[in-house]
């Protein structure tokens, strides 16, 4: 057997003594053989009479006379794996090496132990892979060789078959003209896309037998009733079963007596010798159709008969089964669609990327291709809130709440685990609409905060009107009793008396702002302003204030107690965004037929990632126990409720300022 050259042979030639004595000082100790030569002539005539693994060519800096011998070497030994050695190499000489001599490697000098060991290394497996490969086309050669030897012996095997066909030429060609009427048929049937066409062809098919009467086929619908397909003339007609379905047939009967009176009771006629041949579907475990043939054959003939038919049947309840199988995935698929259509939630299904698979027409009004957030929410990244990634990564059903608009769903995702799938990649959403129950529930907990602080109020007007009555009074008749000095001291005290009724009336006033929402008043916004901040001076105690109403008229028409309201709320958020103390400043302006209101505080600013939620309900930058998240959510509906607009006009490290603008008031 051929054996590779020695793969520790190497032939390295250059006119370049230093670089061959550097060579062998590299290779000195290694597996290798070197073998040296300083002559180019020399060099190949020891290619042509020893084996050699790898030869190494050194390149003069002048010249080709290196790669004019690798060209020689290659076609003297194509095997052989070719180096060239030589200092900068230029990328023509690269080019040339690479394309002419088809060199494997290319080492610079001077040279380097490392990168010539590795190089060799890598030269000497290319050549033995070459050359078990070279060995492996031999072989192939070799066993083709073999193969064409038997091919011979079968041409010689068939010509003597052919032979003893002739014999049974007659059988042969009854045969053949059935085979082709089969493959004929089976190309029709492929074409076939409707049970009617089909009982249409088997119809054909053995109309060649002239005593055969049209066929009947009963089979099961996808609602699972017992059906039966006939013939009237050339019309297909069908009808379900009477009564009871066909007789439970397991194997090929003729002339059966049950099958002969099923018939009778469902057609009103008699029948005579009926054939029932059972077709049995790939996707049930039992017989579900049945083809029944009422027949004119004697006992003798109907082998024949029966064998014939039995070709045709097979190709026939494949087709069947696959016409059938469509039939029951477009019922179950119609069913599906409608069920979920019927949903009045919507509802889709969504792979691993967030592309919509299927979906009722709730979630979208069209047939949509393209991601769940595009689509049902119209944006351009995942919906914040969304539990798709989290249903996914946990393989559990996940919940969250996403926005459509101004609306609020809830969204309920529940992991699709496919058959022989270890994790999801498709969940079911649900969408729930909440957005009612949560503006009914922030508005429930805004009436009790107003109730509670409406009780608190009436106790406090209770318990303190009186005394401050008697004070204001008593300081009156003093007044008129008592030295001047003393007398503007009692004064005084009467003015504070005052200002605490005021104080106490204004805060029952802002805690009846939702007994009657819908009434309005033309009331001036300065003096909603001057009325809402005595209760706030709690709030503010640590603030600079800073307060500029406009002279121009800035009447509008309102609920007076609810705008009192979203002051409160507005003023009171900017003290609770400054943790240091800090500077508030409100002002008031006229804009064309617009009444403006601004508060501006000195905070840290709204974080980026909560502009888009600031004004949804329950939701807050505040720590757990601290806030509620209603207050600019019923700021928004009452100020939109009378017409007006909320909005954020700036926000970063040096503060954050709301803009209320309502409509000015008609005269």
């Amino acid at each position: 057997m051929a054996t590779p050259e020695n793969p520790h042979r190497i032939l390295w030639t250059d006119s370049d003594n230093e670089a061959l004595a550097a060579a062998k000082r590299l290779l000195k100790g290694t597996a290798w053989e070197l073998v040296t030569s300083d002559s180019y002539e020399k060099a190949l005539k020891q290619v042509g009479n020893g084996p050699f693994a790898v030869v190494v060519a050194g390149q003069p800096a002048s010249g080709e006379r290196g790669l004019e011998f690798l060209e020689r070497v290659r076609a003297l030994n194509p095997s052989v794996s070719r180096i060239v050695s030589a200092e900068q190499p230029t990328r023509a000489m690269v080019e040339r090496a690479i394309n002419e001599a088809a060199v494997f490697r290319i080492i610079e000098k001077p040279l380097d132990k490392s990168d010539v060991v590795k190089s060799l290394a890598e030269a000497v497996q290319h050549h033995v892979t070459s050359f078990d490969q070279k060995m492996l086309l031999r072989e192939v050669s070799r066993q083709n060789k073999e193969l064409e030897g038997l091919k011979q012996g079968l041409e010689r095997m068939v010509a003597d078959r052919t032979k003893s066909i002739k014999a049974s030429k007659a059988e042969v060609e009854r045969k053949q003209k059935r085979i082709r009427a089969t493959i004929r048929f089976v190309k029709e049937l492929a074409l076939t896309a409707h049970l009617d066409d089909l009982f249409v062809l088997i119809r054909k098919e053995l109309r060649v037998q002239r005593r055969v009467s049209d066929p009947i086929l009963g089979y099961y619908s996808p609602e699972q009733k017992a059906r039966l397909l006939f013939f009237r003339g050339s019309q297909v007609l069908e009808k379900q079963c009477a009564n009871e379905p066909w007789p439970a047939i397991d194997q090929v009967k003729t002339n059966s007596q049950s099958v002969r009176k099923f018939l009778a009771d469902q057609f009103g006629r008699p029948f005579g010798k009926v054939l029932s041949i059972p077709l049995k579907q790939r996707s049930s475990e039992k017989v579900t159709s049945v083809l029944f043939l009422e027949h004119g054959y004697s006992e003798d003939d109907l082998h024949d008969f029966l064998e014939y038919v039995m070709e045709l049947l097979q190709p026939f309840s494949i087709t069947l089964d696959r016409l059938l199988l469509a039939e029951d995935l477009r019922h179950t698929s119609v069913l599906w669609e409608r069920t979920f259509d019927t949903i009045q939630d919507p509802v889709a299904i969504v792979n691993v990327d967030y592309d919509i698979l299927r979906s009722n027409r709730h979630f979208s009004d069209r047939v949509t291709y393209g991601t769940c957030y595009k689509v049902f929410a119209g944006q351009e990244s995942v919906c914040a809130g969304c539990p798709v990634g989290a249903a996914l990564k946990a393989g559990k059903a996940r919940r969250g709440e996403v926005r459509r608009g101004e609306r609020i769903y809830q969204v309920h995702s529940y992991p699709i685990l496919g058959s022989g799938e270890a994790t999801a990649t498709t969940v079911v959403n649900h969408y729930v609409d909440v957005t009612e129950a949560r503006n009914l529930y922030s508005k429930a907990i805004q009436n009790e905060k107003m109730a509670a602080l409406g009780v608190m109020a009436g106790h406090i007007a209770h318990e303190l009107n009186n005394p401050l009555t008697g004070l204001r009074s008593l300081a009156q008749l003093l007044r008129k009793e008592v030295p001047a000095p003393v007398a503007n001291d009692l004064a005084e005290v009467e003015k504070a008396a005052e200002r605490s009724q005021r104080i106490i009336k204004n805060l029952l006033d802002f805690s009846q702002a939702g007994e009657n929402s819908d009434a309005a008043d033309t009331v001036s916004l300065n003096d909603i302003i001057l009325k809402t901040l005595p209760m706030l001076k709690t709030a503010m105690r640590f603030h600079r204030s800073e307060i500029e109403l406009t002279e121009d008229d800035n009447s509008i028409r309102v609920n007076p107690y609810m705008l009192q309201q979203v002051i409160f709320n507005l003023v009171n958020n900017a003290c609770q965004a400054m943790e240091n103390p800090g500077s508030i400043r409100i002002t008031t302006s006229r804009e064309e037929d617009r009444v403006c209101l601004y508060v501006r505080d000195t905070g840290p600013g709204i974080p980026e990632s909560a502009m888009d939620r600031i004004f949804e309900p329950f939701f807050t930058t505040k720590p757990e126990g601290e806030g509620t998240g209603l207050g600019l959510s019923m700021s928004r509906q009452i100020i939109e409720k009378f017409g007006g607009a909320i909005q954020v006009t700036e926000t970063g490290p040096q503060g954050t300022e709301f803009k209320v603008s309502l409509p000015a008031a008609k005269e």
